[in-house]
């Protein structure tokens, strides 16, 4: 029987809202708490238009009210209000637990921890969750059926020494808010090292500007461009996120989306290769994965 609640803010896109449960699961489980999602307060001012989307995955929590979510009128007052009641006072309704830190850092909630905790942040680090790694791979499963475009493409990935390559244009993200852009050295120099390493690669490129990603990226090995721009935008994302991790290796961008789809790749023998560049969270990078120098 649950002794208490751990209610997650989720709250960014798809590569977020992934980190974010992993996190706020670990939680719940350690502690044998319900995990409530609060889905909507993450949401109200989101400048780039981005919806809740863990509901397309095979997770295991409910979602939390509106009171418990901070979302009603007076939401935003009221969790002000209760995170300083709690937190420094210790009689709000809420534990806030809240992420301070570009690193990783051992959540410690003693030997008799609150009985309501309110989770805030990224936990971009698989530290996080590393204990809970299978459990989160069997909720981390797509539910629905896919298309038939994807299946196609799914049946040449399966065929082939096949590699995902993310490129991620951040065309929408204004100048001057610290999100760079991985030069086209960096793929350039990722993709001679993956051939040098695998026998008869072939490379399938994914990109959420796929013109931009054509009219730059020009590799020296077979390659095919994943286009599902006659499908649903919504489905598109996931069947784009299921494609690239079935590949057998993956080039991500400094992008949480294909940091996932590369955590998710169950081939035993695979080759992440990622940007050596400074991410929001110093520890997101696994030790095995192969970091690239390049230049923009």
């Amino acid at each position: 029987m649950s002794k208490g609640v751990v209610v997650a803010r989720i709250c960014g896109g798809m590569g977020n809202q992934l980190f974010i449960y992993a996190m706020a699961k670990s939680i719940a489980l350690e502690l044998n708490y319900d995990l409530q999602l609060d889905i909507t307060s993450g949401y109200n001012v989101d400048k780039f238009n981005r919806e809740y989307c863990l509901h397309k995955f095979n997770i295991n929590s409910t979602i939390a009210d509106k009171y418990s979510s901070f979302s009603d009128f007076f939401g935003r007052f009221r969790r002000r209000v209760d995170m300083f009641l709690s937190n420094y006072l210790g009689f709000g309704k809420f534990y806030h637990l809240i992420e301070k830190n570009t690193k990783y850092l051992p959540i410690v909630l003693g030997s008799n921890p609150p009985k309501n905790i309110y989770i805030q942040g990224l936990w971009q680090s698989e530290k996080y969750f590393k204990s809970i790694r299978e459990i989160i791979r069997s909720e981390f499963v797509i539910k629905s059926s896919h298309c038939n475009e994807a299946i196609e493409f799914s049946k040449q990935i399966q065929s082939t020494n096949s590699v995902a390559i993310h490129l991620r244009s951040y065309l929408e993200v204004p100048k001057g808010v610290g999100v760079v852009q991985v030069g086209i050295d960096y793929y350039l120099k990722a993709s001679r090292l993956i051939a040098s390493k695998v026998s008869n690669p072939h490379f399938y490129i994914f990109s959420d500007n796929l013109q931009w990603a054509i009219n730059n990226l020009q590799i020296d090995f077979p390659y095919t461009i994943v286009d599902l721009s006659n499908i649903n935008s919504d489905d598109k994302a996931i069947e784009e996120f299921w494609l690239m991790s079935s590949c057998k290796h993956q080039i991500i961008a400094n992008s949480t989306f294909s940091w996932w789809a590369a955590w998710l790749n169950s081939y035993k023998n695979k080759i992440v290769i990622t940007p050596n560049l400074e991410w929001n969270n110093k520890d997101i990078i696994l030790s095995d994965w192969l970091k690239i120098d390049y230049q923009n």
